[in-house]
């Protein structure tokens, strides 16, 4: 029997107070899911694992937005960790056996005479000995590139990125990737056609040299706040806006059928990368 702290009582009101909430109850219910995946067999050559991830993110954002409107909250939610837990979550479950996915690993190392942690997103041990590093970003403005400069000096800060976990993980440069969630965050004009035909709405063949080479962003929008559908569907209210309004359903059909015409890097090319290179 659990001990009761002395003067501890469950009033009515307490009680009230905790069931007015039930939002730990359903936090609790979503990394049990994330942390218990059963292992998935992937077709490398289809875009099922594609699509379930674009099918997730869709999801939770249809839902933020909801919470927006209804909770009169101005600003967005950072869903940065959701994005690199999801991918860490279908990354664990579509891997053989002999990989495993460690999130946050830290690693001390020496950079301009002083001691500096370095603690990637997402590390990938083969066989035990670390294989491959991720960094997942939803945005990268920690690093954005200053355009005006060479292509090369642009990333610059990316690069050392490169360098620094490459160096601290004891690891070739080339195992050292950016997984973005879009590519459309940093730049439309000098970014976003290193990877998308915005015109014809697909992908353009990759870059094979420098920091581009090791950057793969996954969709096209994959948030349903921003889909031109609602617009061209005429389906928002006369007077009314996206931040005072939303869709009372998002059906499944239809975030699948984004899905198909979203992906600008299917993630079963991640893995296929991550299982070929030494």
């Amino acid at each position: 029997m659990s001990k009761v702290l002395p003067g501890w009582k469950m009033t009515p009101a307490l009680h009230e107070a905790i069931g007015a909430c039930t939002a730990a109850d359903h936090y609790s219910a979503m990394y049990g899911d994330l942390c218990h995946c059963l292992p998935l067999q992937v077709n490398l050559q289809e875009r099922h694992l594609s699509h379930a991830l674009y099918f997730q993110l869709c999801k939770i954002k249809y839902a933020a937005w909801r919470y927006r409107v209804d909770f009169k909250r101005a600003r967005r939610h950072s869903l940065a960790d959701v994005f690199q837990d999801l991918v860490a979550f279908y990354l664990r479950a579509a891997l053989p056996k002999g990989y495993e996915v460690h999130l946050e690993v830290p690693k001390r190392m020496s950079k301009e005479g002083k001691m500096v942690t370095i603690q990637p997103d997402i590390c990938i041990k083969r066989d035990g000995k670390m294989h491959l590093v991720i960094e997942a970003k939803t945005t990268i403005g920690w690093a954005r590139p200053n355009f005006k400069l060479s292509e090369d000096a642009a990333y610059k800060a990316m690069q050392e990125r490169i360098d620094d976990v490459a160096h601290s993980f004891g690891i070739p440069e080339n195992n050292v990737i950016f997984v973005f969630e879009e590519p459309t965050n940093v730049s439309a004009k000098y970014f976003l056609p290193k990877f998308w035909n915005a015109e014809k709405a697909e992908p353009v063949s990759r870059p094979t040299r420098g920091v581009l080479a090791q950057i793969y962003p996954l969709y096209i929008t994959t948030d349903p706040y921003y889909w031109n559908y609602w617009k061209s569907t005429k389906q928002i209210p006369k007077g009314r806006k996206r931040t005072d309004w939303f869709p009372l359903s998002l059906p499944d059909q239809l975030i699948l059928e984004h899905a198909e015409r979203s992906v600008v890097t299917p993630l079963e090319s991640i893995l296929s990368l991550i299982q070929k290179v030494s």
